[in-house]
């Protein structure tokens, strides 16, 4: 592999792992999100059942 190749291999690999870090510090928030939004919405179609 060429130096060039491998600076440019190597670089898709850090964004990714940035992004990957990044997406593993935000999930418990956004997983949180989710099950509080599912907790509203079944909170609503518990009313309208009612």
């Amino acid at each position: 592999m060429t130096n060039a190749g491998f600076s440019k291999m190597y670089g898709r690999c850090q964004c990714l792992a940035r992004r990957l870090y990044i997406w593993r510090r935000m999930e418990p928030r956004i997983k949180s999100k989710i099950k509080s939004n599912r907790a509203k919405s079944h909170e609503v179609w518990e009313g309208r059942l009612k």
